[in-house]
């Protein structure tokens, strides 16, 4: 019982250092959090680009499919769900 308390305690004094210390940090400079934002541009342009080159791989794909199984039933069209209608108020009498 004893060591569990002595362990208890060094984790919070660690936790209240750690906390501290992340307290004290500066704010990122202008340059920092421009280079932040480039990357996160330049991130979300790959993943753009990826989701084109997985869709265009579908594609060609679903095409070969169609050509090479000419008895396979025709695609079926997405439709994507409504958005969900309020609930018409109750008629006042």
């Amino acid at each position: 019982m004893k060591t569990s308390l002595i362990k208890l305690l060094l984790v919070m004094v660690a936790t209240t250092w750690t906390l501290n210390a992340m307290a004290k940090l500066p704010d990122p400079t202008p340059e920092e959090a421009l280079k932040k934002q480039a990357e996160a541009e330049k991130k979300a342009a790959s993943e753009e680009a990826a989701k084109a080159a997985l869709a265009k791989a579908q594609d060609r794909v679903n095409q070969r499919y169609r050509e090479t199984h000419k008895d396979a039933p025709p695609p079926v069209a997405v439709i994507a769900p409504a958005a969900p209608t309020p609930p018409a108020p109750a008629a006042k009498k």
